[in-house]
């Protein structure tokens, strides 16, 4: 299978194909990226899951800031 046209430009181009592909192996990346820093955060002691119960009288702003401040701090 082409991958490249080499033909056309003097820099190879990718192909139809080519393109599939690369959008796959983009994801394939991520995938691994993201098992990585799974592992990692595993390996250093952090938990797998967290669930979280939320009382109905909880504000919704300080329900989203404190989300948004978990997030900063534990982003994988």
């Amino acid at each position: 299978m082409q991958l490249f046209d080499r033909d056309q430009a003097r820099r190879p181009v990718l192909t139809e194909a080519g393109g599939a592909v690369l959008s796959e192996a983009r994801s394939v990346s991520v995938g691994v990226d993201n098992l990585r820093a799974k592992v990692k955060g595993l390996l250093d002691g952090l938990e797998a899951q967290i669930v979280l119960a939320v009382d109905v009288m909880l504000p919704i702003a300080r329900l989203v800031g404190a989300m948004q401040a978990f997030e900063a701090t534990f982003r994988q």
